[in-house]
């Protein structure tokens, strides 16, 4: 196979457990639904990235080899310390500055 036919069928096994996921949390009472909630979109990324990304041949066919390459790579990341929480606050933070550098450039022009 080449790159491109191993990232295909990469993508379509991956796709096809997500849907497999999904199926699954549609089973669930709307509470119960949230539990899961951050998986369901962290898969979704995980598919958009492959989608937008290709792996190399040895990259794609080990995970092929997995039964389901999908919740491994959500494992792995689970685990992984990025600077998530850190970008959420950063742009909390810039919102409230625009807002009020905005309230106080309207109280500017009031008076």
């Amino acid at each position: 196979m080449t790159v491109e036919e191993l990232n295909i069928a990469l993508y379509q096994k991956m796709f096809d457990e997500q849907d497999d996921f999904v199926k699954h949390l549609e089973t669930l009472t709307p509470k119960e639904i949230l539990n899961p909630a951050y998986e369901y979109t962290t898969r979704q990324d995980i598919l958009l990235s492959l989608e937008e990304n290709d792996l190399s041949a040895g990259e794609a066919t080990q995970l092929l080899k997995q039964d389901k390459p999908l919740s491994a790579v959500f494992s792995v990341w689970e685990k992984r310390e990025t600077p998530y929480m850190k970008s959420i606050f950063e742009t909390m933070s810039d919102t409230a500055r625009q807002l009020l550098q905005r309230e106080n450039s309207s109280m500017g022009k009031e008076r």
